[in-house]
């Protein structure tokens, strides 16, 4: 059995926006998400629901990340249609 994603559950990320997220917090969280990466897997960031989330999500570098900032959940029918009106980087 192979590790292909690691997931950081929202009562993690929810923090990370905080004003009060300590240096010391952050860096266990990046040095997390490098340990997914040295496994080959994926970190994903869930339950992120705001830019500042998302903004700190990246800077610790989650490579996707889940929640409402994104999208309310979607009904497997809208799926497409979410994906296709929605920007690619």
């Amino acid at each position: 059995m192979s590790i292909t994603e690691v997931k950081f559950a929202r009562r993690v990320v929810h923090r990370l926006d905080a004003p009060t997220l300590h240096r010391s917090d952050a860096n266990i969280l990046k040095a997390l998400v490098e340990l997914a990466h040295s496994l080959g897997a994926t970190a994903t960031a869930t339950g992120v629901t705001s830019h500042g989330q998302a903004d700190r999500a990246a800077r610790l570098r989650f490579d996707t990340a889940q929640g409402t900032y994104f999208t309310d959940p979607l009904r497997p029918a809208d799926v497409r249609d979410f994906l296709a009106a929605t920007p690619r980087p």
